[in-house]
């Protein structure tokens, strides 16, 4: 039995053959080689697009949910992260996969917001998109 690495990757969106790191697809554990099947440039285009035309509900669900964050908490979203960041010292790897980067996001443990920074991770965006699919949507 041969072991094969397979060192391409296709992008399902624009097919470009891209080498699989994570140089050009975004970690995605839950797929079988640990990648998305879509390139980061295809993946920002995308982004981009679909802001521009949401842009006016984006823009208005924010300042909503930052009015009732403040009405709940008596502080800012913003200002809670910042306090947070100032409290908190940013590591070099991510909370829960280890991975080495210094794009991490700060990431409240359960939505549970509060000014203690032991109820706070820095975890990769990955792992932070995998923590919003597993914990039920709060409403603020």
């Amino acid at each position: 039995m041969s072991l094969e690495i397979k060192l391409n990757k296709k992008c399902n969106k624009c097919n470009k053959e891209l080498l699989a790191t994570i140089e050009y697809f975004s970690i995605n554990k839950e797929g079988k080689d640990g990648l998305y099947s879509i390139c980061k440039q295809c993946t920002r285009k995308r982004n981009k697009i679909h802001y521009q035309k949401n842009k006016v509900k984006k823009i208005e669900y924010n300042k909503k949910r930052e009015r009732n964050f403040k009405k709940k908490l008596g502080i800012s979203y913003r200002n809670l992260h910042k306090y947070i960041r100032r409290n908190k010292k940013k590591p070099d790897h991510c909370k829960d996969c280890g991975i080495r980067t210094d794009k991490l996001q700060l990431h409240s443990v359960n939505h549970i917001y509060t000014r203690n920074s032991e109820d706070w991770v820095y975890v990769c965006y990955s792992c932070a998109n995998v923590r919003h699919r597993k914990i039920p949507s709060i409403k603020v």
